[in-house]
């Protein structure tokens, strides 16, 4: 009788723990063709956001095929990655890149600010 009941438990048990769970996927979403951009991973971003040198696609691809990017304003300063930001946010111990060049070659300072921010936070004002 005991046997049955291993026997009994085991199958179960064997049953249960090979069932896959049932997923749920989520149908793609529609973006309205007249005001928005599908991101190559489905995400939708207005139309006004594809080709401006700055990333809302999670992906990337609403900068994917673009023609070349202006020069950057004059209070602006070029990523390695062509993107403008403020020229403010070089070496603030913060990156602000996309690609993180705007933290790179900014000197023995820099170094020393970057472990320092790391033990009290450093607020940034806009």
């Amino acid at each position: 009788m005991a046997d049955f009941h291993i026997f009994y438990m085991l199958f179960f048990m064997a049953i249960f723990l090979t069932v896959p769970e049932p997923t749920t996927t989520q149908p793609p979403i529609d973006c309205p063709r007249d005001t928005s951009f599908r991101c190559t991973n489905g995400q939708c971003v207005p139309n006004v956001a594809r080709c401006n040198r700055y990333y809302e696609c999670d992906d990337r691809s609403d900068e994917v095929g673009c023609p070349p990017p202006e020069p950057c304003r004059s209070y602006e300063r070029p990523c390695r990655d062509g993107q403008c930001i403020d020229s403010r946010y070089f070496c603030d111990s913060r990156r602000d890149c996309p690609d993180g060049s705007d933290e790179e070659n900014c000197g023995k300072c820099h170094l020393i600010l970057e472990y320092l921010s790391h033990l009290v936070p450093i607020e940034r004002k806009i």
